[in-house]
């Protein structure tokens, strides 16, 4: 048929044209010239049928020409493209020979038909890919075999194996039944919803509050020295080869924004006010401190920095040299000028007034192990101690609800610990609300208690994960397991990331009159998916029964040579597991599709 589709125009040159590109192709592809064949050796053979490195070729390029293939080798390498391209030749061996035990059959004429009708089949899956033209002998020709380096009766060939292929796939999806009760069990999984409030107390959140005191941490290096010494030899770049450091804690009040020369006499006097107020604060937590008060506790209860407040003003290990630290220039100066265990006077910067402390000074170079330990120590202790804390405000939240009290009541709002829009705010009021502030609010003897955000999660299926949570399948059971909607369940469900209350806001039912809508949707949708997965263990059970039997062997020599990816400055680098024949059978490029959620 595609013969007497032909124009006129094809010439014997145009096909030698096509050859030497093929061949051009082949030795471009990538491959030692030392492992080039001429046919002698077949790459593999399926059933007594030769597969020759061409094959390969032609069968990359369909893949690459119809499914998204990154172009990222290492990415390549990681979703094993080559080796899923050498399997889906194999499979389609294999499959093909499925048919014809069968009965079942194909000719060259079926293939030429698909052919003319735009279609062309690539991993199973039938493409179109003409586009809105019509049939053209020469776009065939010269654009389709031509992307796909194949000649035309072998192109032809490939598609007759296809067809056979995808006919055995049809008849076990067609045997593919689903049981009614299976059909409501999956539409009550979708339909009957929920909607639950909750506030999770995460265990990070109260570690910031932790303070290790000297004490603790030598007991816990001489409790866990081994797997501290295990840790520390994998913390690599964290303790190696650094810039000299300091350790920080900083308390930070901010200025008022300062108005412009021209303005009134009485926002000139506000403004002073306002900084007055700002020099008060930090004074009254110096005094508190020089009194016996840890920095890090005044610094809860002082500071505006909100990056740091929890951690009582820890900024960490800062750099002193090339940056700094990363803070104003001004706390730059005091963190020099202090000796370790010192707490500075009042720091004036540009932007806010700051008291510092210095906790510690490295040079540059190593951490000392011992040192290193000890900061590891200072991580595990802070993660213990916080996930404690977290189970007690957990408990007693609990019982404030089982005393009586609403979510709401014992609870944050959302949005209530949100930050204010400043850039929008007259300076005027900046200015009031600064001086109120130390006027009418005094710093407080203790730290607040940390109060969690009250959620919710909005209605969600019961198959499905809870928004916001992930998956939580016993909280979800438990939700279920009432009635109606109770305030709260009484548990402090346990977490990795620590301890959640939940109760129940909302309850959604499905109904017999929205299943009979949608009950054939769900059994299509059931039947495909139960299908592609016995159509995929048909497959993969057979290619690997024929090669048990001898009917399906691949040389590794040149499997080698084909599977090897170019990771860069002409290094190629073998993949790191072993290619064995029929692994990736029955995908069908389902590991390629995964490419777009890798950035491929």
């Amino acid at each position: 048929m595609l013969h007497s589709l032909r124009k006129s125009s094809t010439s014997v040159f145009a096909w030698l044209l096509l050859g030497a590109l093929a061949l051009v192709f082949g030795l471009s592809f990538g491959l030692p010239s030392d492992t080039l064949t001429l046919g002698d050796r077949p790459l593999a053979r399926v059933h007594g049928e030769r597969v020759n490195r061409d094959d390969f070729v032609y069968q990359f390029n369909a893949v690459s020409s119809f499914v998204r293939v990154p172009q990222d080798e290492k990415l390549q390498q990681l979703l094993g493209v080559r080796e899923e391209v050498l399997d889906s030749l194999v499979e389609r061996l294999v499959l093909a020979n499925v048919a014809e035990s069968l009965g079942l059959r194909a000719v060259e004429r079926d293939a030429e038909l698909l052919t003319a009708d735009g279609h062309v089949i690539v991993l199973g899956n039938t493409r179109y890919w003409l586009g809105d033209s019509k049939f053209n002998y020469e776009r065939f020709t010269q654009g389709l075999l031509r992307n796909l380096q194949v000649s035309q009766s072998r192109y032809l060939e490939f598609q007759r194996q296809e067809i056979l292929a995808r006919t055995v796939r049809d008849l076990v999806a067609a045997s593919t039944t689903v049981a009614p009760s299976a059909i409501r069990e999956a539409y009550d999984e979708q339909a009957n919803q929920l909607s639950l409030h909750y506030a999770q107390f995460q265990a990070a959140d109260y570690a910031k509050r932790v303070d290790p005191t000297p004490e603790q941490l030598a007991d816990h290096v001489a409790a866990h020295r081994d797997a501290l010494l295990q840790e520390y030899g994998k913390a690599g770049a964290r303790f190696s080869k650094l810039p000299a450091r300091a350790r920080v804690r900083a308390i930070r009040v901010d200025l008022p924004p300062a108005p412009d020369d021209s303005a009134d006499a009485a926002t000139q006097a506000a403004h002073r006010k306002a900084v007055a107020a700002a020099r008060t604060r930090l004074e009254q937590a110096k005094r508190r401190i020089d009194n016996g008060e840890t920095f890090a506790s005044v610094a809860r209860v002082t500071t505006d920095d909100a990056a740091s407040r929890d951690r009582g003003g820890d900024l960490g290990w800062v750099n002193v040299e090339g940056t700094g630290s990363g803070q104003e220039p001004a706390v730059d100066d005091a963190i020099e000028a202090l000796e370790v265990g010192a707490v500075s006077g009042i720091v004036t910067g540009e932007e806010a007034l700051y008291l510092v402390a210095l906790v510690g000074r490295r040079e540059a170079g190593d951490v000392p192990e011992g040192e290193a330990l000890l900061e590891l120590a200072e991580d595990a202790v802070r993660a213990a101690q916080g996930r404690l804390l977290a189970q007690q405000a957990a408990a007693q939240a609990l019982a404030a609800l089982r005393g009586g009290k609403t979510m709401a009541d014992v609870f944050d709002a959302p949005g209530e610990t949100g930050s204010s829009d400043l850039a929008n705010t007259p300076i005027e009021e900046l200015l009031d609300a600064a001086a109120k502030r130390a006027e009418d609010q005094p710093p407080a003897e203790t730290a607040q208690p940390f109060a969690p955000e009250l959620k919710t999660s909005g209605l969600f299926a019961k198959s499905a994960p809870v928004p916001g949570l992930g998956s939580a399948p016993k909280i979800v059971q438990a939700a279920w397991a009432t009635e109606g909607t109770p305030e709260f369940l009484d548990e402090a469900f346990e977490r990795p990331d620590g301890f959640v209350i939940v109760g129940v806001d909302e309850r959604r039912a499905g109904t017999d009159e929205e299943f009979a809508e949608q009950r054939d949707d769900i059994a299509r949708r059931l039947v495909d998916r139960k299908a592609a997965m016995l159509t995929a263990s048909f497959t993969k059970r057979r290619c690997l029964d024929d090669k048990e039997a001898g009917k399906v062997e691949v040389d590794d020599a040149q499997a080698r040579s084909l599977l090897t990816y170019n990771l860069g400055a002409d290094e190629k680098v073998a993949p790191p597991k072993p290619y064995a024949v029929c692994d990736r059978a029955g995908m069908r490029g389902a590991l390629l599709r995964q490419a777009r959620f890798l950035g491929g």
